[in-house]
């Protein structure tokens, strides 16, 4: 259970730390190739780019968890806690929607259906190009799943904090 409840908390902080090391690394050999031994990579531009488009997707499901969306709570915090609360709620189901929406048509691009992904690929490390398109049904999948579980904590946080100063009330009378 361990393990699981540390993939819950920590697999896309886990993932996009390596991504980002790969990253990082490759870019700095590069560097070192082709200005020190004048002889450049052929794979690294194209390997590195693949490391971003995957830290990108995959860190939906990341924002999503870490309730870190991009929003605008300057109007939001003048409301009432209750307000804030359906708000919240709200940005929540239409994200983990947009997720949802969006897994199939990815999926089609993946499987070749737009572009023959299945059959094309990459011109440097001539991997098939369905790897990297398999990055967006990914990212939509986890944000999905993601949304869903923010919007259960949520409401199972916010019940907690509504019975809990219902007891106060409670002792205080």
């Amino acid at each position: 259970m361990k393990i699981l409840k540390w993939l819950d908390l920590h697999l896309e902080e886990a993932i996009l730390c390596i991504l980002l090391a790969l990253l990082a690394c490759v870019m700095m050999i590069q560097v070192l190739m082709r200005y020190f031994l004048n002889s450049p990579l052929t794979w690294a531009e194209e390997f590195c780019r693949y490391c971003f488009v995957y830290s990108v997707m995959l860190a939906t499901g990341y924002c999503i968890r870490t309730n870190r969306m991009l929003k605008v709570d300057a109007v939001i915090v003048l409301f009432s806690k209750k307000v804030q609360y359906v708000m919240d709620i709200i940005s929540k189901v239409m994200a983990t929607i947009f997720c949802a929406i969006l897994i199939l048509p990815s999926w089609h691009v993946m499987m070749g259906t737009k572009i023959g992904a299945l059959w094309q690929t990459s011109p440097a490390m001539h991997l098939p190009m369905v790897i990297l398109y398999s990055c967006a049904p990914a990212g939509f999948i986890l944000g999905t799943f993601r949304g869903i579980q923010s919007i259960i904590l949520t409401i199972q946080h916010h019940n907690k904090e509504a019975g809990n100063s219902q007891r106060r009330e409670g002792k205080q009378a």
